[in-house]
């Protein structure tokens, strides 16, 4: 009885899956997130006067009060100001009152004086240590192009890529219907066969053989898609 009924409806109850999935991707890989020394935040709340990002165990506020943006992290203030510097617009002050100039798409930061180029931190994962390639810049706790990044909505990315997720989403879909669908495979086999061979019928071992490679199709195509996201 259930498998009559699960043969029944199963294209129905494979179409409303599909309707399901779709929903929940027009939200996620529509969600504005930023990354800050190696972990993700969304966007939990956008309003005039601040965003709050929001990571698993984490939460960032900042505080926003026209072009200059002050971060709170772990209730430590880190003030970017903007400038009228063409090249380096962003200028971060650290609670130690340490300043560095961030340069416009903050990608790299000098030191206010332009003499010394601050290079990019490496992450130790053992401890989780940000440690910097220039010795002076190591006791930085957040890279000051890193901050700029959480500070400015405009650098903000949406996560995950809709395009694979669209081929994934095919990928898992045709393996499936391969595995389910007599249909599909007897007109793959025409397809193939056909003009070659007169009456050509597949034998018990091509039915196999093309449920298995659908189900190796449709697990490619799930791990394709966890990668997407």
């Amino acid at each position: 009885m259930v498998k009559a009924l699960f043969y029944k409806y199963k294209y129905i109850g494979l179409a409303l899956v599909l309707v399901l999935i779709f929903l929940w991707a027009s939200q996620h890989y529509n969600e504005d997130v930023v990354y800050l020394n190696e972990k993700k935040y969304r966007v939990a709340s956008h309003t005039e006067q601040e965003i709050v990002l929001q990571a698993s165990d984490r939460k960032i506020v900042v505080q926003i009060d026209g072009q200059n943006r002050t971060v709170i992290i772990n209730g430590v203030k880190y003030e970017i100001s903007w400038t009228d510097n063409v090249n380096f617009p962003y200028l971060v002050t650290y609670p130690t009152g340490q300043q560095l100039k961030v340069a416009n798409g903050a990608n790299y930061a000098f030191t206010m004086e332009e003499e010394l180029y601050i290079p990019h931190p490496k992450v130790v994962t053992s401890g989780g240590t940000v440690i910097s390639n220039s010795p002076q810049y190591e006791y930085l706790p957040f890279y000051p192009t890193n901050l700029v990044n959480v500070a400015y909505e405009q650098f903000y990315e949406q996560q995950g890529l809709w395009s694979g997720f669209i081929f994934s989403l095919i990928l898992t879909s045709f393996g499936i219907a391969l595995f389910l669908s007599e249909k599909l495979q007897l007109l793959l086999f025409s397809l193939r066969y056909g003009l070659d061979v007169v009456d050509p019928e597949p034998s018990d071992f091509y039915y196999l053989s093309t449920k298995v490679s659908g189900v190796i199709i449709a697990v490619v195509g799930i791990v394709f898609f966890l990668m997407t996201l």
